[in-house]
């Protein structure tokens, strides 16, 4: 027994403070070499315009948040007790969060930005990184499915049926503009997509408008994604009874 609680890592294991710790040091290194000049140091210096800062920002976050808890929850984190395995991944999803948050902020000192919407970002970050942790805690070996869904496949299969049904004779009004049926339900089906993908939807949830030029709308996300959390807790607590009950 004594040489278990040796053995049990802190609140903190150094895994997850220098992987949250990186976070923050690439997040500064995009800003750094987004308002550089060309004949900086950084490659390619000076060459994002600064009003696209924001959605940069906003897709970093989301890469952080959906591809980073294989490297933040150690291979052993589903045999460890819940409680305090679940109080790491909420810090660490609060973290990513507060980073995303402090970032933006930053980035509104150079284009303009309001803080609700800074807030409503923060907010789908959080509910992204602590979905994606969840998922990651649960089913480890199918993560990478889930994650490549989530983050690539989504919006591509949406941007996807946008341009097939742009090509199409239907289609030779603008997107928006396009009546009838087929072109409802498919700007609907487009829309769900690009509201809840991570990237699309964080940059939706600052600009308050989608890729596709809808508005943007966080009762969705944050209704199906705390939906979904809630499920996720369940089915990991049920499976720390049954590996307990094992051992």
């Amino acid at each position: 027994m004594e040489a278990a609680e040796q053995k049990s890592p802190g609140f903190l294991s150094l895994r997850l403070t220098l992987g949250l710790g990186a976070m923050a040091a690439l997040y500064a290194l995009v800003i750094a070499w987004s308002i550089s000049a060309s004949s900086s140091i950084w490659p390619f210096g000076g060459t994002l315009n600064l009003r696209y800062l924001p959605q940069v920002l906003c897709a970093v976050a989301a890469l952080f948040a959906v591809l980073s808890p294989p490297s933040l929850q150690a291979e052993s984190s589903a045999r460890r007790e819940f409680s305090a395995e679940l109080s790491r991944i909420l810090f660490a999803a609060l973290w990513q969060a507060a980073v995303a948050a402090l970032f933006l902020s930053l980035a509104a000192r150079l284009t303009p930005l309001s803080t609700s919407a800074i807030l409503k970002t923060a907010i789908w970050i959080a509910l992204a990184a602590f979905t994606a942790q969840l998922f990651f805690h649960l089913v480890p070996q199918r993560y990478g499915a889930i994650s490549f869904c989530w983050l690539f496949a989504m919006p591509t299969l949406a941007f996807f049926l946008a341009e097939i049904f742009l090509m199409s004779p239907a289609g030779g009004n603008a997107w928006l503009r396009t009546s009838g049926p087929a072109a409802e339900t498919l700007r609907s089906i487009v829309h769900t997509l690009l509201t809840l993908s991570p990237a699309t939807s964080a940059s939706g949830a600052l600009t308050g408008i989608l890729a596709d030029g809808s508005t943007y709308d966080e009762r969705l996300p944050l209704s199906a994604f705390a939906g979904l959390c809630a499920g996720l807790l369940l089915l990991a607590w049920m499976k720390n009874n049954r590996l307990q009950s094992k051992s």
